[in-house]
Order: C-alpha cells, then structure tokens, then sequence
C-alpha cells in the first residue's frame, strides 16, 4: 500500500487524462441529494517532525529535533454528504486514527499514536466515464478542513548513563488541538442508484502545530537515587508536525 500512496499523484493525473470526453450523469450526484458514508482506511504515507525540549532549569540541553515515520494502524470514519448542485457535494463528519510511529532517533519512542478529527469538505465528480471502463467509473477532486481535539501517545525516552548504564522515561502526551487541510483526487464506482464505492487519497498538512506538555515518570532507574529522583520530575515539551498521504475507502448511500 506504501507504494501505491507513494504513486498517488502520477496515477490520479493518469486518470484525468484517461478519462473520456462522453458526458455522464449519475442519480447519486444530482442536484438535492443526501447521502452517508463510511470510511476505512487503506493505507498512510505520514510522516513527523518534532522538536522536544526538557523543561529544567538545571539543565542546558538544546530542544532536539526529530523525525519519523507513522504507518497507519485504524483509519474509520463516517460524513454525511449534500449535493447542492449537480456532481458537487458538501460533507461534514468523524474519523478516528491510530498510527505506529517509528522516530529516527534512539532517544525517543512516541509508542502508538491516536487521533479523533472532525471535518467538512467538498468534493467535485468530474462530468466523465473512465475510458475503456464505461460511465460506471468518474474520477473527483476533493478537499477538506479538519479539527483535530488532540493527538495521544506514550514518550519513552532514554537516557544514556555511561558507566551506571541507562534510565528510561515514560511521558504520556497529550496536545492541544490543531487544524488541518487536505486536498487531492480519487475515483468512484456506481454500483447501483442508491450505492456507490470510492478510493480516495489526500495530502494532509498542519495550519497550525500541536504542541503539550509531559510528565515524565521513571520506569527503569539507574540506581542511584539522587539521580532518579531528579529525572522522575523531568517535564518534556513536545511540538510536533504532521503530514502526508492517506489513502480512504467510502461506501457511500444516497437516499
């Protein structure tokens, strides 16, 4: 699936440029139309990039910055659409998400992530069958704007100790909430009057930065209780950024 996310622009451009002059017209998209949704996720091409500071007077440390890669784990949702015109619709609903994120950086662990976001959008179906494949296939473009409450996960960090070995830390993060935008293209499929399937990909950008604040709690000690007792107080700031392609599948039902 990574690989076909990874192709998801060449291939929504192949097939606006395969699809067929012929006007077509479906009883699914006309004008005053309702219809509901659910959607699964197929597949994510996320990425992240955090910057984590350790809120300590005592220490001097720089904010580090990370990246990594978040393979989606649950992607389901459900909207409602409104057709206020012909092939165009309005949308609103609520999806949750639960990603693995994998950090390129040996310090840090943000275990598994989760999300809930609320949103609304629109899409266009674009007048046309798919050529070779008949007025039962339209491609569409779509975007929407998405309110994210917060983002959730485990921080294990640790810390290297040299000759008394390591501690390790974990921080339960939990961040303010944030917007944002995604915009991209797909392809549907008429399966009746009243039902339709679609595949659908977008790339998501954040309009603003989550960022929370962490408690650290000590799971694995060094042994020396000075030393643990000033890390079992650490507070970590966590701001993070992502983004990227995610693929969803929509069975859709018009009534």
């Amino acid at each position: 699936m990574s690989s076909l996310l990874s192709r998801a622009p060449i291939l929504a451009m192949g097939v606006l440029l395969q699809s067929s002059c012929a006007a077509v017209s479906w009883p699914t998209t006309q004008a005053g139309q309702h219809s509901v949704a659910e959607s699964f996720g197929i597949g994510s091409l996320y990425k992240v990039d955090s910057t984590i500071t350790i809120l300590d007077s005592n220490s001097d440390a720089p904010p580090s910055e990370v990246a990594g890669d978040m393979k989606g784990r649950i992607g389901l949702g459900v909207q409602a659409e409104y057709f206020p015109i012909n092939d165009y619709a309005l949308f609103y609903g609520f999806e949750y998400r639960a990603f693995e994120p994998t950090i390129h950086n040996e310090l840090f662990d943000f275990g598994q992530a989760s999300q809930t976001e609320l949103f609304l959008g629109s899409r266009y179906y674009l007048p046309w069958g798919l050529r070779g494949l008949g007025s039962s296939f339209r491609p569409f473009l779509q975007a929407k704007l998405a309110y994210i409450p917060a983002v959730r996960f485990n921080m294990v960090t640790t810390i290297p100790l040299g000759a008394t070995g390591e501690a390790v830390l974990e921080s339960p993060y939990r961040g303010d909430p944030y917007w944002s935008f995604g915009a991209g293209t797909g392809i549907a499929y008429l399966i009746s009057d009243d039902l339709s399937i679609s595949l659908g990909f977008y790339y998501e950008l954040p309009l603003t930065k989550p960022s929370g604040v962490s408690d650290a709690e000590l799971i694995k000690g060094s042994g020396n209780p000075f030393i643990d007792n000033l890390l079992d107080s650490l507070q970590f700031e966590v701001e993070l950024e992502p983004y990227g392609w995610i693929g969803l599948l929509n069975i859709t039902y018009t009534f």
